[in-house]
Parts: structure tokens; sequence; C-alpha cells
């Protein structure tokens, strides 16, 4: 196995750049280094975190891209991690979401680093797992690492999956919440995360001390609902991340969760629509085999989810039908699932 990890923070700038220096992004990388490497699956080189010379230019990035990318195989993952500033000029021809490097210049597009070359060395690389994490302004631009069809019902085929395909967990979801990513530390954070920007440090924070879930691995669906969670009921105020998957199955475990055994909840049966939508959220494919032994609850989760009307939900609607259409082999099971799957739609919630 060659599970690789490369890690760039950028977070000084050469002089009449005009961008502003945050100690916050490289006390985000070196805190990735110490927190990834204790995932045994790494192997005591898989985690490599770049810093001075390293980060000064384009060509120094993408070579030490292409030396993690190497050697990969389909049974390994590569991820990567970016944290820095991010920028997106509209008066370009291609578009696409640029990353700082050391000698960046904020005025000159042609001394950051194209997203696109990223994209083109982790796409041919032979790891079955591919994955980017990006914590930088503008990240909610960023597309499918996979280059694929993006539609969910395509790319979330759930249970007997593979553990391959590609995910980009970014700090920025869009919307309402504009482009810009916070670098100043979260106070609400112990120290040695409160050190990293706010997106970044409520991730190391989750995946050093773990979740009281019952689960030995954080799966990517979980992360993602964990980090969200974590954010939104912090109290300061955060933008809320977002992840794109191509392909990729949301149980693919992805992280040891690092709670002790004592501490950890068993899992009960969710009481309600609403209750299995929170399990869901969290636990996605691991728990819909739980929710489809009850047709009749499985259909009022899918009604109560359109009827929430947001992406998400929808998403996550889709998801449950899918499996439904596999599992309920019994038409009659299947109609009295699309009955109750019908009979709250469009109802406020």
């Amino acid at each position: 196995m060659a599970n690789r990890t490369l890690v760039i923070g950028v977070g000084d700038y050469g002089p009449g750049s005009e961008l502003d220096s945050h100690p916050t992004i490289t006390a985000s990388a070196l805190q990735y280094g110490a927190v990834l490497r204790q995932d045994s699956s790494l192997g005591p080189d898989g985690c490599r975190v770049l810093s001075g010379e390293e980060v000064a230019t384009t060509n120094a990035v993408m070579d030490a891209l292409e030396q993690a990318a190497a050697g990969t195989g389909p049974k390994d993952r590569l991820m990567v991690v970016y944290v820095g500033h991010g920028m997106h000029w509209k008066d370009l021809p291609t578009k696409e979401v640029h990353f700082a490097v050391g000698t960046s210049e904020a005025s000159k597009p042609w001394k950051w680093l194209s997203s696109s070359y990223f994209y083109h060395v982790m796409r041919k690389a032979g790891a079955g797992l591919k994955v980017l994490i990006a914590d930088c302004c503008y990240s909610d631009l960023l597309p499918a690492l996979g280059g694929g069809v993006e539609d969910s019902a395509a790319r979330l085929e759930v249970l007997g999956e593979p553990q391959s395909g590609t995910c980009v967990f970014a700090a920025l979801k869009g919307g309402g919440s504009g482009h810009f990513a916070p670098a100043d530390g979260c106070a609400a954070l112990p120290p040695a995360f409160s050190a990293c920007t706010p997106f970044s440090g409520h991730l190391l924070h989750l995946l050093q001390t773990g979740t009281t879930a019952n689960v030995e691995h954080f799966t990517i669906g979980q992360l993602r609902e964990a980090v969200k969670h974590s954010m939104k009921t912090c109290r300061t105020d955060h933008p809320m991340p977002k992840m794109v998957l191509n392909d990729a199955n949301e149980n693919i475990p992805i992280f040891p969760n690092r709670m002790e055994h004592g501490r950890r909840i068993e899992d009960v049966a969710p009481q309600g629509p609403a209750a299995w939508i929170d399990a869901l959220k969290f636990g996605r494919a691991t728990r819909l085999p739980e929710l489809l032994r009850d047709e009749g609850m499985a259909g009022d989760v899918v009604a109560l989810l359109r009827a929430r009307r947001d992406p998400e939900c929808s998403e996550l609607a889709r998801l449950v039908e899918a499996e439904a259409s596999r599992t309920y082999r019994n038409s009659e099971t299947f109609v009295r699932f699309l009955s109750r799957a019908a009979h709250r739609r469009g109802r406020p919630v």
C-alpha cells in the first residue's frame, strides 16, 4: 500500500506581493502534518508537509505533487491539502481557481498556480481514491475532481461499491456566504487548533479527538457532516464547507476515529423521520439498510427530505429512493414506500 498525503501551506509571501501573510496558514499546515502522521496507513514517509522554498514557486509545488502521486495504485489513497490564498479572475478564458505560492503577486495571475494543474496530476495518478482538501478563498468554485458525470444519482451508487473515486472538500459552500474564507483562528477551539484557520482548525480538532459515534473510522460522509456540525454550532459564526464527490462512495473509511471506546455512544434506532434524516446525514450508507427495513418510515423520510427543499436534502432523498428501488423487490412493498414518499411531498417543514 502506498497511501500518500501532501500538505501545501503558503502563509508567507515576498515583498511587493500585496498578499497578506497569515501565521494561521503555516500553523494549519504544520498541524495537518502532526495529526495526519498519526494515521498508520500512511507509513513513516507517507505524509509530506511543504515549507520554505518548497512552496516558493509553481514548479516546486507541482514537482512535489508529481512525486506524491507517483507509484500510487488502485488500492491506494492520494490526499492533497492546500491552505493559502485562493483567487478567481473572471476575465481569464478558463475561469479556474488559482492557488497562491510564495512568489505570487495579487494582480498577476500568471504568478499563481492554476488548480487545473493540480487536477491534471491528481487525475493521472494511479490511486483509487483521490482527495483534495482546499482551505482558501474561492474554494466553493472548485469543480468535481473526477472530471466525469456530476449528477448525484450517478455518483451515489452506495452499497457494495469499491473504495475509489474522487472527493473535493472545500472550506466554502458558496451562495450567501460569498467567496471569502476567513484566516483568523477560531477562539472557541483548543489552543493547538485555534492557531489554525477556522475550517482547518475544526477539521483537525475532529480528526485529533474523534467522534462519540460508535465507529472505528470516519467515513467521507461522516467527516463532512461532523465538520459542518462543529462549525455550525460553534459560538463563532463560520462559513459552511462543502464536499463534491465523483464516483466516491460516501461510506468509504478515510480517517481513524480517535475517540476512546468508553466514550462512544451505542447507536439507537432514530425515532421519526426528522431523527432519521439527522442519522442519515452523519451515517449515510451505514444506516440505510436499517431504515429500509421499514418501507413506511423510509417513505416518510423521503417525503420530509423533499419538503425541506434544499440541495443537500434533495440529494439525500435521491440516495434513499435509489437504494429503495434496488431493495424492494416485492411490488407491493415498493408501492407502499412510494405512497408514503408522495404523501407529504411539498408540505412546508
